[in-house]
């Protein structure tokens, strides 16, 4: 993945993002991407395009803004549309009035689920409250972006501490989320729920079993959030899905041949069924 962001892809992006502003300088931009390019791993490389283009292009970071919002339908749906993301969380931390929407439009193209984190981080309250406003977005992309970003302990993410010690503030969130007509939402909800199974199962457990779980998007989400609690046994978990009565046994026993001297050979068989 590291090698989507090499050499023709920066010289690509410096081309477009110099015809979109007088003043982004595509050999400055280029000197920062490509020295030792080689030396660096995928993250350091998206991080990198992000603090290229920020001296690059010295103007006001609302201008800035402007300007890989016209940029990033330029570069397609998929991880490397994440740069525009970091961009936003390396450089507009202390103005998440800009960024925020910003990160709302830029995950359409590449998700914002780590660039969001930051700002989790350091106003909880307040981002999360703007998370849930998203949750009833008609964008799939947005609305899983509220779910995904705020996971306790997202994989390559940010750990946000203060979910992982206390996850209730986003179970509005996932509540809204519960029945989601999108496959790639309940996933992150799922996960998300899994995620604080794993330090809270008896909180999760009290939130699936208020959901009604006839709904079939719902009871897909109750499956998988369960699942770490499903490895581990856990009864109330089993319970929920079906597997918690005592099972009702029928075993019998079989010997061949039923009559034997001493030094003969007999064959025991057994059979046990659960019904």
């Amino acid at each position: 993945m590291k090698n989507w962001f090499n050499e023709a892809f920066y010289r690509r992006t410096a081309a477009q993002l110099a015809a979109l502003h007088p003043r982004f300088d595509p050999d400055r931009f280029l000197a920062h991407t490509l020295d030792a390019l080689e030396e660096h791993e995928l993250m350091a490389r998206l991080h990198r395009t992000a603090d290229a283009v920020h001296f690059a292009l010295p103007v006001p970071f609302a201008e800035q803004l402007a300007v890989l919002r016209a940029h990033a339908p330029q570069i397609g749906h998929n991880f490397i549309a994440i740069w525009p993301c970091a961009f936003v969380a390396r450089h507009g931390l202390d103005q998440p009035a800009l960024s925020l929407p910003a990160l709302r439009e830029f995950t359409r193209h590449g998700s914002a689920e780590f660039a969001i984190r930051p700002f989790l981080v350091r106003d909880l309250p307040g981002t999360l409250a703007i998370l849930r406003e998203w949750s009833a977005s008609d964008d799939e992309h947005v609305r899983r972006l509220a779910s995904e970003g705020s996971r306790p302990r997202l994989p390559w993410g940010e750990r946000l501490q203060a979910l992982v010690t206390d996850p209730s503030p986003t179970l509005p969130l996932l509540a809204a989320l519960r029945a989601d007509p999108s496959l790639y939402v309940r996933k992150s909800v799922a996960n998300h729920l899994n995620d604080i199974a794993k330090d809270h199962p008896e909180l999760v457990l009290d939130t699936v079993s208020a959901w009604d779980r006839a709904d079939a998007r719902t009871a897909w989400i109750v499956r998988h959030a369960l699942r770490t609690l499903i490895k581990r046994g856990h009864p109330r978990a089993l319970a929920l899905l079906g597997a918690g009565a005592a099972p009702q046994l029928d075993a019998t026993l079989a010997a061949a041949p039923k009559r034997i001297r001493l030094g003969d050979t007999v064959v025991l068989s057994a059979t046990l069924v659960s019904t």
